[in-house]
């Protein structure tokens, strides 16, 4: 069965990527960039971030790795460890759990299956008993990771012996969690079928926050790259949030509303609560001025029209990306909490999902987005869609951007997970002795 789903999938790379994106970097920019380069009028960096963004632009099914087929059913989520960018973690609807190594082998000709160093089955001593909703690595050490599941656990594992060590009881539905990579806490935060967010404590085993404010449950969550009390949150109810979990009982931030209905200046004059977001100054990006209060008293504030399924912090933290169930994508300015009027054309959000892992790319300028059975690539700056991906079967649940080597991984539901690479050398070439002489040395 394996062999006849990858079968599938190489024949259906004769048709992806037909509708190459519209560059946004032609040739003679980059022969521009060299050229500066070699008399020096130019630093590595700016180079550097070129060449990556048009390997961004132009992946594609990788002719060179696959990921080895071990689910029976849906993979809900997946994700790359982010100390290394190696280890793979899948998580199923069938409770299973598995780690792939995607580093290809020194040496090897040809394409190349990544097995499983692990899988964790349902029945294992410890697992999930329902299917596995979210799955994060530990950002400082590939030793740990978290997962979240349909049956009321937030488990925390030690990937080198595949056992839980730790189990959270929720007491709801869990589909979403978040660790934050710059964070001196080692706090989980966990949206689940209820309208309250809560934050886990990995040191002591315990609840430290409920965060209230949502009107139905909270389907997604996600940290601040670069403040490390700084929480997004977005739920059933179409709003998405903004948090200081310093604050306590007044830890929302801001409403983000896609009207634009208060301007950051009126918030200030509605008088919407004097401890603003600089009586507790966070470092870096500004961020909304006054906490969210009693702003939408008067009038109901939405940041979409349906559920929202996916928040995303930028990599500069300047900007959030949220999804919905109403096939919208919105931008939102940080800086004044205000929408951004872009807009994210032929976007399809599964039917029923709760949750969908969208990822960005190095330098937050490209936006992979799963819609139906494909993942849409846009231009963040304007929304346009400048390629569809396509080598998916069932509908894509989410997808993981590797900055390295800007390579993208997907998961869908008919339990298969692909690599998406800007291209690799042959093997012939990549592998090439050095033919030279001793002469000519």
């Amino acid at each position: 069965y394996q062999r006849r789903v990858h079968g599938k999938a190489r024949r259906a790379r004769g048709h992806v990527n037909q509708q190459r994106p519209q560059c946004l970097f032609s040739m003679s920019s980059l022969t521009d960039a060299l050229a500066r380069r070699e008399i020096g009028l130019n630093v590595p960096l700016p180079l550097h971030r070129l060449v990556a963004m048009m390997r961004s632009l132009r992946v594609s099914l990788s002719q060179y790795l696959d990921i080895a087929r071990v689910h029976t059913s849906s993979i809900n989520d997946l994700h790359l460890d982010t100390l290394h960018e190696r280890f793979l973690l899948t998580a199923g609807n069938d409770a299973s759990i598995a780690l792939f190594d995607t580093q290809r082998p020194v040496g090897l000709h040809g394409p190349h299956t990544a097995r499983p160093l692990h899988v964790v089955q349902r029945g294992s001593p410890g697992s999930h008993s329902f299917g596995i909703s979210s799955v994060r690595w530990y950002p400082r050490d590939s030793g740990l990771f978290v997962t979240g599941s349909m049956d009321h656990q937030v488990g925390v594992w030690d990937s080198e012996s595949m056992q839980p060590v730790y189990m959270f009881d929720l007491s709801e539905k869990v589909f979403n969690v978040a660790l934050s990579p710059c964070a001196t806490h080692a706090l989980i935060a966990v949206a689940t079928r209820d309208s309250r967010v809560r934050l886990c404590d990995l040191a002591t085993g315990g609840f430290t926050h409920t965060l209230s404010g949502h009107s139905g449950s909270v389907t997604s969550v996600d940290w601040s790259p670069a403040h490390e009390f700084l929480l997004a949150t977005g739920g059933i109810d179409g709003v998405v949030r903004l948090w200081d979990i310093r604050r306590g009982s007044d830890s929302c931030l801001v409403l983000l509303d896609q009207h634009n209905t208060f301007s950051s200046t009126q918030r200030s004059s509605t008088g919407a609560g004097t401890n603003s977001a600089t009586s507790h100054p966070l470092p870096g990006a500004p961020l909304p001025l006054q906490p969210y209060a009693q702003t939408a008293s008067a009038v109901r504030l939405c940041s979409h029209y349906g559920p929202v399924v996916s928040v995303l912090f930028s990599p500069d933290c300047n900007s959030l990306v949220s999804s919905s169930r109403d096939n919208s994508v919105h931008v939102w300015d940080l800086s004044t909490s205000s929408h951004m009027p872009v807009h994210f054309s032929q976007l399809s959000v599964r039917a029923g999902a709760w949750h969908i892992g969208s990822c960005l790319s190095a330098n937050g300028s490209l936006l992979y987005h799963p819609s139906g059975v494909n993942i849409n690539m846009y231009e963040m700056q304007t929304g346009k869609l400048l390629t569809v991906l396509q080598a998916h079967f069932g509908s894509v649940t989410a997808c993981i951007f590797r900055m390295r080597d800007q390579a993208l991984f997907s998961a869908s539901a008919e339990g298969l997970a692909l690599v998406w690479t800007a291209g690799e050398l042959p093997a012939d070439m990549a592998h090439e002795e050095d033919q030279w002489s001793d002469d000519e040395r």
